[in-house]
């Protein structure tokens, strides 16, 4: 058996004696990761508009939105729901690349009086009434 004295050098490293690590603790947010995760999803949010000037911005909780120019992620990201928000952020870059947000603007103003009143008829709000208009086109 050969006999390695020159890695014994190194191999002190590796031994534990209590000075440097024995206070560490982890910390609750990788913020490096956290960074890196956030611009991984800004980059799949401008290959999927083939645009490069969709901001994308972060909130803890909520909902997930885009008004055409900035991307909107409602959700919590980690290494465990990570695919799951990159979907988030796919779905609301698809909106931007296949929704008329002009005619989503008009909808209020392009809604027949009628269906309003048949709305309200059934307890709605006209904001409401919009609103579900809305997500049945989107």
């Amino acid at each position: 058996m050969m006999n390695n004295n020159y890695t014994n050098f190194w191999n002190d490293i590796q031994v534990n004696n209590g000075v440097v690590d024995d206070d560490f603790v982890k910390p609750k947010v990788d913020y490096i990761a956290l960074a890196g995760y956030r611009r991984a999803i800004a980059n799949f949010v401008n290959i999927v508009t083939n645009r490069s000037d969709i901001k994308v911005r972060y909130q803890k909780n909520g909902d997930s939105y885009t008004d055409g120019k900035v991307v909107t992620i409602g959700s919590k990201i980690d290494e465990k729901n990570f695919d799951h928000v990159v979907g988030l952020a796919l779905h609301e870059g698809s909106h931007i690349l296949l929704s008329d947000f002009n005619f989503l603007r008009q909808l209020r103003h392009n809604t027949p009086q009628e269906l309003i009143m048949v709305g309200e008829d059934l307890g709605y709000s006209e904001n409401q009434i919009v609103g579900h208009l809305k997500n049945m086109l989107l």
